[in-house]
């Protein structure tokens, strides 16, 4: 059972993984597109917006593999997650600059942070209808 659950573990943080490397290239290359039309930040944030609903379909279905249909709560949910996922990620990149004064490691470190909010999450707070509760 154990080696069963630790197979759809990892077929899950792969599946996350490879879909939010998608909606970073979504964001950025609306973010790109939508420059042309409007001013950075109106496109900076449809940009975003446009790259997690399409994260959100995606892990819904493919990642989690929810079948119960979306509503309210978790829509608010997975925003409640992706503010939380942004502090994360901001909070880590300016402790580590701070400490570290160099650009590249604290991003990286930032990323992995937002990634594991973003992961556990959805995993356990958004789609959690899907799993058992101990």
């Amino acid at each position: 059972m154990k080696r069963i659950l630790r197979k759809e573990s990892l077929r899950e943080i792969f599946l996350f993984a490879f879909i939010g490397g998608c909606s970073t290239a979504i964001d950025f290359i609306l973010y790109l597109v939508f420059l042309n039309a409007v001013n950075v930040v109106i496109a900076k944030g449809a940009s975003m917006i446009a790259a997690s609903v399409f994260s959100y379909i995606l892990n819904k279905t493919l990642t989690f593999r929810v079948r119960k249909k979306s509503d309210a709560g978790m829509v608010v949910r997975f925003y409640i997650v992706f503010v939380l996922n942004l502090l994360a990620n901001v909070s880590v990149n300016w402790l580590f600059y701070s400490l570290l004064q160099t650009k590249v490691i604290p991003f990286i470190l930032a990323t992995v942070a937002g990634m594991a909010v973003n992961f556990l999450g959805q995993k356990y707070f958004v789609f959690r209808s899907n799993h058992k509760k101990s």
